[in-house]
């Protein structure tokens, strides 16, 4: 078999209502997932209290039921979401209006402020369902609307009580449907609120974008894997222990131009597609053939599986990896690594020549893997005459590298990364889930693959290095079905070599 000179590496949450975390991220900023533009979500889901509808008369009255002492006002807040989350964590569930009212009169009584039953709920029931809408929520629907977007909302809230908030409010009209708690018995940010609708709604979590002005529901959501947006209402800030949110907006006006722009940026990317290097001859390009992966093996597992898998990749994307690993900018980690002949390859004696690209291979056992590695030596030609080198890591066994080339007619020589040490030193390696365990162990056999019972695995990286040892492109996702695409490694190498 032919080889090239192709070298190697694989390798609750309890916040507060108010938010006092740091300071507004600018208005109007997107983020990335995976290095790559998050595509523009189809669905919008909007969460309710102080998101759409605007609180002061509940405050007012909240305030007047403890004898004027609005300063309390946070400590009702807090003391609310704090036994929400007792209650879904304990197994029990009141409603949101029966948690307030109870949480009103335990500071109530905390101060010395005689408070009844009765007093407590009327002061939160009564204008907790007849709260006006922020000036820019029912023109920045309708835009949304007119957008083509799909809108529900979520909230913690009771059903009876947000249909009524809404008929008061005139937006009963502007909603698809409106999902609450109720369903679940649990609040938000507890996973399964946000799973209860993805279910009901039949799509895949890339594809929503939760709204909200409170961190600690964004946070939840982002957990399960949706796209999240910030409204920064008054008073509200970002929580500083979790990713930060992919839009961050002062309203729904400025969310809807933001999303103008991410839906027009996706109709040029797909305008440009057929004339992109991403593919040789009549190849798809690789995110097509990962998403069509993706899709057939969906298809033939049990739903159950699925969702396993699909939780394991959640609990390590809430690991914050794709964050604390190297990023663009930083110098890479030389080392030196032997190939599965027993040759000595030194990382810097590679890219002192020229820009390499970096990219982590997790084994012939992985799909993903193999389709990825397939694309990129399709694209090695056009990567080599832009000066670079391709330098593929594994944490397989060598022989197990050669029968994966094999099989796959790859024409690659693969470096070993014995037991990851590579990959954990550019902050790549994790342990895998308790989840999905079993099924990396005893079907796909990791072990038998990588020579060591750890049960762990490298991020599906991939990185373009220059000659002066610093990353100047880099692709992290924790979701193993999406990999960087061939075109965008290319244009970072273009770059690189310059």
């Amino acid at each position: 078999m032919k080889t090239r000179s192709i070298s190697l590496a694989v390798s609750m949450f309890v916040m507060g209502l108010t938010g006092n975390a740091y300071g507004q991220v600018a208005s109007g900023a997107v983020s990335t997932r995976g290095g790559q533009p998050m595509p523009t979500p189809k669905i919008l889901i909007f969460d309710v209290n102080e998101t759409l509808l605007d609180l002061t008369p509940l405050k007012a009255s909240v305030g007047e039921a403890l004898h004027g002492r609005e300063d309390l006002l946070p400590l009702w807040f807090s003391t609310i979401l704090h036994y929400s989350l007792v209650e879904t964590l304990s197994g029990e569930y009141h409603s949101f209006g029966e948690i307030g009212t109870a949480a009103l009169m335990m500071v109530a009584e905390t101060k010395g402020i005689e408070l009844t039953s009765d007093r407590a709920k009327e002061a939160i029931v009564t204008p907790l369902r007849s709260l006006p809408p922020h000036a820019d929520v029912i023109a920045g629907l309708r835009a949304l609307k007119d957008d083509g977007f799909r809108i529900v909302s979520l909230t913690n809230s009771s059903a009876i009580g947000v249909e009524t908030q809404f008929r008061n409010a005139g937006l009963i009209d502007l909603f698809e449907t409106r999902y609450s708690v109720d369903s679940v018995k649990k609040f938000k940010p507890h996973p399964d609120t946000y799973r209860f609708v993805l279910k009901e709604l039949g799509v895949q979590p890339e594809e929503v974008l939760m709204v909200a002005a409170h961190a600690w529901d964004l946070a939840g959501a982002k957990n399960v894997g949706l796209q999240t947006a910030f409204i920064a209402r008054p008073g509200k800030t970002l929580y500083p222990n979790v990713a930060k949110p992919d839009y961050v907006v002062s309203d729904l006006a400025e969310l809807q131009k933001a999303l103008k722009v991410s839906s027009q940026r996706d109709q040029a990317n797909s305008l440009e597609k057929p004339n992109a290097p991403t593919a040789v001859g009549d190849t798809a390009s690789l995110s097509a053939q990962l998403q069509e992966k993706a899709a057939a093996n969906a298809a033939n597992y049990p739903a159950d599986v699925v969702q396993t898998y699909a939780q394991g990749i959640e609990i390590v994307r809430a690991t914050d990896i794709e964050e604390s690993a190297k990023q663009v900018g930083e110098m890479a980690i030389d080392a030196q690594l032997s190939g599965w002949k027993g040759e000595q390859v030194r990382l810097s004696d590679l890219w002192q020549d020229g820009p390499i690209v970096l990219m982590w291979y997790r084994g012939g056992w992985c799909p993903y893997c193999n389709l990825q590695l397939r694309a990129m030596q399709q694209a090695i030609d056009q990567i080599e005459h832009a000066g670079a080198k391709l330098v593929v890591l594994t944490p397989e066994l060598p022989e197990k590298a050669r029968a994966t080339a094999e099989a796959n007619e790859l024409d690659i020589v693969a470096l070993h990364d014995r037991d990851s040490a590579v990959a954990r030193k550019y902050g790549l390696v994790f342990q895998l889930p308790e989840v999905i365990i079993p099924a990396y162990r005893d079907k796909l056999r990791l072990p038998e693959y990588n020579g060591n019972d750890a049960m762990e695995l490298p991020l599906s990286a991939t990185y373009v290095i220059d000659k002066s040892g610093r990353i100047t492109f880099a692709f992290l996702d924790a979701d193993y079905k999406k990999r960087a695409e061939p075109a965008d490694v290319i244009k970072a190498v273009q770059a690189a070599a310059r």
